[in-house]
Parts: C-alpha cells; sequence; structure tokens
C-alpha cells in the first residue's frame, strides 16, 4: 500500500525523466504482478513509499556520519551523534531492510530483466538511472544478507542494537531457529525470481512455487522459530493456506470445462478471504489484549496511588497525635 499517495506527486516528477515513448511503453509485466503494486518496470517508480522511507534512512545515516566527525567541536554534535547512534546506525537500518526487502529486490529484479546493456544505450537517462539503481540495491541486499548471517553467528544478534534480527524468534542452542530472519528473507529472494522469471513458464512456475512452499512449511514445523505460540500457530496456518492456494491454481489451470474452473476460482477467493480473516481476528485480538493489559496497569496505577495516599494521611494522623501527647503531659505536670 501507497501510504504516502506518491503515484500523485513523486511518479509525475519521474515521468519527467523519460521520453513519452518510453512512458508509453512502460507498464506492468502482467497482470498478476499489476494488481501487486508493480505496475511499472522501473525500479524508482515501483517503490513509491518505500522510495522515500528509504532516503530518509540514507539521509538519517549521511547525518550521523558528519555528527561523529565534528562531534569534538560541540555538545550538540555530539548529543545528536549519540541519539542517532543509538536508534539509526544499526536498529532502524536493520528494520528497514528487512521490511521493505521484498519490494526491493522485486523492483530491482524486474527492472534488470526488462532490458538489456545494449537496448540501454539508446535509452534516456532516466531509463539508465534506474538499471544503475537497481544493479546496487541488488548488490546492497546481498551483502546484507551476508552480514546479518554474520552477525548471527558471531553472536552479536543479541545486543541491543541489532536485536530486530532475532525479535520475536525463539533462540534455542545449536538450532537453527536464530538464523529464521535470514531463512525468511532467502525464501523471499527465491519467490521474487520465481514470480518474476518464470512468468512466461506458468506450469514450472506454480510448480517452484509448491516446492518453495513445502520446504518453508517443513523448516516451520522442524524449527518451530516463533517465541509466541500465536505466533507459530499463526506463520503454520499461512504457509499450510499458501500450500492450499497453490494446489487450488494447479486444478485451476488443468481444469477443462468452465464449471470447473468457476469452483476453483471459487475455491481460490475462500482460500484468500479465510485467511485473511483468520489474520485479521489474530490481530484483532493481539491489539485488544494490549489495550486491556494497559487499562489494567492504568487502573492498578491508580489505585495504588489512592492507597498510598491514604496511608500519608494516616500516617499524618498518627505523627500529630504523638506530637500532641507530650504537650498534654506537661501541661498536666505545670498544674501540678
Amino acid at each position: 500500500m501507497d501510504l504516502l499517495m506518491t503515484d500523485q506527486w513523486l511518479t509525475p516528477i519521474l515521468d519527467l525523466s523519460l521520453t513519452s515513448e518510453e512512458r508509453e511503453d512502460d507498464t506492468a509485466l502482467n497482470s498478476f504482478l499489476g494488481e501487486q503494486g508493480f505496475q511499472s518496470k522501473l525500479l524508482l517508480f515501483n517503490l513509491g513509499s518505500t522510495l522515500i522511507f528509504f532516503s530518509i534512512q540514507i539521509l538519517l545515516l549521511m547525518m550521523s556520519g558528519v555528527s561523529f566527525y565534528i562531534r569534538s567541536c560541540s555538545n550538540v554534535s555530539r548529543n545528536v551523534f549519540n541519539f542517532l547512534r543509538e536508534r539509526v546506525i544499526w536498529a532502524s537500518t536493520i528494520r528497514i531492510i528487512i521490511q521493505q526487502f521484498q519490494p526491493l529486490l522485486m523492483s530491482s529484479i524486474l527492472n534488470i530483466s526488462s532490458f538489456t546493456l545494449p537496448e540501454l544505450e539508446n535509452k534516456s537517462s532516466g531509463m539508465k538511472l534506474n538499471f544503475s539503481f537497481s544493479v546496487i540495491m541488488i548488490v546492497v541486499l546481498v551483502l546484507s544478507l551476508a552480514a546479518f548471517s554474520g552477525i548471527i553467528y558471531k553472536g552479536k544478534a543479541f545486543e541491543n542494537q541489532i536485536s530486530p534480527l532475532i525479535e520475536g524468534i525463539w533462540v534455542r542452542k545449536g538450532s537453527l531457529a536464530i538464523y529464521w530472519t535470514v531463512i525468511t528473507l532467502l525464501k523471499w529472494s527465491i519467490l521474487s525470481l520465481i514470480l518474476i522469471l518464470l512468468t512466461d513458464y506458468p506450469s514450472q512456475q506454480i510448480q517452484s512455487l509448491t516446492l518453495l512452499s513445502l520446504l518453508s512449511t517443513c523448516l516451520q514445523l522442524l524449527l518451530q522459530p516463533q517465541l509466541s505460540p500465536v505466533e507459530y500457530r499463526i506463520s503454520l496456518f499461512n504457509e499450510y493456506m499458501s500450500l492450499f492456494y497453490l494446489y487450488a491454481l494447479a486444478a485451476l489451470a488443468l481444469a477443462d470445462t468452465k464449471p470447473a474452473r468457476n469452483t476453483m476460482g471459487i475455491v481460490l477467493l475462500s482460500i484468500t478471504l479465510g485467511t485473511f480473516f483468520v489474520n485479521l481476528v489474530k490481530a484483532v485480538v493481539c491489539v485488544g489484549r494490549v489495550c486491556v493489559r494497559r487499562c489494567n496497569a492504568c487502573r492498578n496505577m491508580v489505585i495504588a496511588k489512592k492507597y498510598a495516599v491514604e496511608r500519608v494521611e494516616e500516617t499524618g494522623r498518627q505523627s500529630k497525635i504523638v506530637i500532641r501527647a507530650p504537650d498534654e503531659i506537661m501541661s498536666v505536670q505545670d498544674i501540678m
């Protein structure tokens, strides 16, 4: 989903770098990818809001580097660097790479696979720029996978700044579950290659996707990587639904009659809506639990404060009684 609605203001700006003929020829590779938001073959056009978030992250990293070199000149620079170092340099960079990995990779592969180097010689600077950024992005993502694996292997993933790599993962000694984030990114990489490079071979594409889904389901059952039992069950449910969807898709491709195709179409729609409904209910229940927990915590805090105030008032009354008692005794002795 394009949160910033970049198609309304960013796309017209990017169109200025292309010729009118290139803008007319720049369409989605197929209807499926077009429905998923990849309505262009060019990297920058497909990223949308991801491009803005990624650019902001790069600017913050550059600001961190500048503040690092001038931190000895002023306290402000030192405070800025300390603030950015804890929140931007590692944790935020890892999070944005993980969250935006699939759109970045798919857009890059789509851009590179749609053009060859001889074809780019006669293209505009905008086409060449998109192709160059695609190559750079793939190199960055591959190096990120290698870096993530090395960080986890060396045991540095338990540090607070790098903890997003194992966040929500059940870490056990000698288990590959600690690499689940890297495994998931590898699965997304293979999925992207299958969806784009095998788009003209639907039979091989379905077979490859089914094999990948089976492998992913087996790993989910063997490793049980999620720390939360609810997350584990939902993840396993989604894997099963993916398998059923692919089987139904294969049955739809093999169906010869119109009634059979209509039936399989209904089955595909039911699987999609059922999966969406289960995940929606899970999200609502989790949010509801968090809200109830916070409400109970606030109520307990209010009760604790009220009890503390009552204890202070009671202690104050007792201290007043203790203080008056000697005065009364002294007054009685004076009279006698």
